[in-house]
C-alpha cells in the first residue's frame, strides 16, 4: 500500500526535528496508532506504514473542528479502523508481524495502558522497535494535575477496566481547566460535557519521564513484557523513547546507564538550541556529575561480570575441589 508519507512533507517546525532524528531508527514494515493530524515523518527505509485508529478522516474532522487547518495531514486511509484500547489489535494485525510500532502521544489517553504495552510487545517481531512518546505534563494544560500513580494503572489492569468513567473526566475538567465553580453532576450541561469528552478522548493519565520508566520496569518484571531502551530524548514538551522488543527481562538492568546518556544528550542538544544563559553553573555541575556516575556504574557492571567469569573458570578446573578444601582449611586454622 502506498503511504501518505511519500508526499512532499512541509518544512518541519523546530519541535519536530528531534522526532525526525529518532524516526531514522525505524525501517521496514510498521504500524502507527492514533496518528491524528501529525503522523510521524519517516525515511525511505520504511517499506510500508499502516495506520490504526477508531476515527477515520471524516469523523476526526467532525470531532475536532479546531484542527481544520491541519486535517489534510490526517492519513487518507485508516488501515485498521478499530478501538485499539478495547480490541486485540495484535491478533487482528497479526502477532509478531511488524518491524516497528509508533505510539506518539497515545498512551496518556488510554484507561489501560499496561494492556496496550503487552499487545504491542506481541505485535512486534523479535527485536522490533517501538517509538513511544508522551507529553511532559509541565508543558501542557496538565501542568497542575496530579501525576497518575502506577498503583492506579495496576488496579485498572487487574480489573480489566477499559471504560473512561465520569469521575476520570470530571477530574480532568476540574484540574486541567480549573473552572471558577468546580464541575459536579448538578452543573448545567454536565451530561453533554461528559459525553463530548468521552467521544473526543482526554488525557486520562499524567506523567513525567520517571513515571514512564516505572511503568516499563513493572510490565517487564510482572507482566513478562520487557523492552530494551535503545535511544531517546527529552524536549521541552515531550519524552520520546525508542524501545526494542526482547524476551530478556535483564534488559531493564541497563536502564540507569542508558537513561543517563539519553538525558545528558538531551541537555547537550538543548544547550546548542538555547543560549548558555538558560543553564546555571550548578545545573552544569549536576549533569556532569551524573554522567560520571553513569560511567562508574558501567565500569562496576563490567568488573562484576569479569569476576563472575573468572570464578566460573576456576570452578571448572580439575583441581577446583582441592583448592576449595585448602582455602577452607586455611580459614579454620586462622
Amino acid at each position: 500500500m502506498a503511504s501518505d508519507q511519500t508526499k512532499k512533507m512541509p518544512t518541519p517546525l523546530p519541535h519536530e526535528l528531534p522526532r525526525r532524528r529518532l524516526a531514522r531508527e525505524l525501517q521496514g514494515d510498521g504500524i502507527e496508532f492514533g496518528p491524528g493530524c501529525h503522523p510521524l515523518p519517516l525515511t525511505r527505509l520504511v517499506t510500508r506504514i499502516r495506520y490504526c485508529d477508531r476515527f477515520d478522516k471524516e469523523t476526526f474532522a467532525q470531532l475536532f473542528p479546531e484542527l481544520a487547518d491541519h486535517i489534510d495531514s490526517f492519513p487518507s486511509t485508516i488501515d485498521f479502523p478499530l478501538d485499539f484500547e478495547r480490541e486485540d489489535f495484535d491478533q487482528v494485525i497479526g502477532p509478531a508481524s511488524v518491524d516497528f510500532v509508533i505510539a506518539s502521544h497515545v498512551i496518556e489517553h488510554l484507561v489501560n495502558p499496561l494492556l496496550f504495552l503487552s499487545r504491542v510487545h506481541r505485535l512486534l517481531r523479535n527485536g522490533g522497535l517501538f517509538y513511544l512518546a508522551i507529553p511532559d505534563k509541565r508543558a501542557f494544560f496538565d501542568r497542575d494535575r496530579r501525576r497518575t500513580p502506577l498503583r492506579e494503572l495496576i488496579d485498572r489492569h487487574e480489573r480489566g477496566t477499559f471504560d473512561l468513567t465520569d469521575e476520570m473526566i470530571v477530574r480532568f475538567l476540574n484540574e486541567a481547566e480549573q473552572p471558577e465553580t468546580p464541575i459536579t453532576p448538578t452543573t448545567p450541561g454536565y451530561h453533554e460535557r461528559i459525553a463530548d469528552c468521552r467521544r473526543r478522548s482526554i488525557h486520562t493519565n499524567v506523567w513525567l519521564a520517571d513515571d514512564l520508566i516505572e511503568i516499563l520496569e513493572y510490565v517487564a518484571r510482572h507482566l513478562n513484557v520487557p523492552f530494551e531502551i535503545v535511544d531517546g530524548l527529552a524536549t521541552d514538551i515531550e519524552f520520546i523513547l525508542i524501545l526494542r522488543q526482547t524476551s530478556d527481562v535483564r534488559a531493564i538492568d541497563r536502564y540507569p546507564t542508558v537513561l543517563g546518556r539519553i538525558w545528558f544528550d538531551s541537555y547537550r542538544h538543548a544547550q546548542e538550541q538555547y543560549s548558555d544563559s538558560k543553564f546555571t553553573k550548578m545545573e552544569e555541575l549536576i549533569v556532569g556529575a551524573h554522567q560520571q556516575l553513569m560511567v562508574l556504574d558501567e565500569r562496576a557492571r563490567e568488573t562484576q561480570g569479569f569476576v563472575k567469569r573468572i570464578k566460573g573458570a576456576l570452578d571448572r578446573l580439575p583441581i577446583a575441589g582441592s583448592i576449595s578444601r585448602w582455602v577452607s582449611n586455611k580459614k579454620s586454622d586462622e
